[in-house]
């Protein structure tokens, strides 16, 4: 499926503009970013593309190249997230991601309500490319949809996706995440190496442009997920 349409530079820097830092350890109701959040990603962008093994994994009727981590890493990434929300946090999933011109390259506005958590930490490991056309940006966006806004609220927050309307919900990421018209880009923030993204896993987003770049892992378009809850306070 091809894209079927492109957002301009200066849409997306305006877009941009409304992507707020949080506070460390503020409930968060936008995306945080933070850049150069560790100073061995060059070490893990090579060992990336040199040592990753990268196989098909199917979920909600789509297929995702996914790579695991040494524990070693994950436990890197808890110990950071933790640190810049000065909270403790208990991951649950932590993997690699891979897309390129041929690989993972539909539409597919979602929301990460499957995962059972209520953060997802996103790392790109990954400049864009350099031949990118001048008009054209890459990176996550954030959206809003016509009927439901910019999130998919859950009715009890402790139940995550098993309680809520799964018929509708699955209907939504089958059919509605397929259709531009549905849709209005809420945010944007570009691709940038070692730069990470925490948000809430009921907001509706995807990758943009919906293709990567490359052929394989060792030039393609690669991310760190991780999956999180803040951990209760006894208080």
């Amino acid at each position: 499926m091809g894209r079927p349409y492109t957002y301009k530079v200066s849409d997306l820097q305006e877009y941009y503009k409304k992507v707020k830092k949080r506070g460390e350890g503020e409930i968060m109701q936008d995306v945080f970013v933070r850049d150069d959040v560790f100073p061995w990603i060059d070490h893990l962008s090579r060992w990336v593309k040199e040592r990753a093994e990268f196989k098909l994994h199917k979920a909600g009727g789509a297929g995702f190249e996914v790579a695991r981590l040494p524990e070693r890493l994950s436990t890197a990434m808890t110990d950071r997230v933790s640190a810049i929300l000065q909270k403790p946090i208990k991951m649950r999933y932590s993997f690699l991601r891979l897309s390129t011109l041929d690989i993972d390259v539909t539409m597919r506005i979602h929301t990460d309500t499957g995962m059972r958590a209520d953060y997802a930490c996103l790392v790109y490991l990954s400049d864009a490319p350099e031949d990118r056309a001048f008009d054209e940006l890459y990176g996550t966006a954030f959206w809003r949809h016509e009927k439901y806004g910019k999130s998919w609220t859950l009715p009890n927050e402790k139940a995550h996706f098993i309680n809520i309307d799964k018929k509708e919900h699955d209907r939504l990421i089958t059919d509605d995440s397929q259709d531009p018209s549905k849709w209005k880009m809420d945010s944007f923030v570009s691709v940038k190496k070692n730069r990470m993204l925490i948000y809430p896993t009921s907001i509706f987003h995807s990758r943009y442009p919906w293709k990567g770049w490359g052929k394989d892992q060792t030039d393609g378009r690669t991310i760190w997920m991780m999956f999180f809850d803040k951990e209760k306070s006894n208080e």
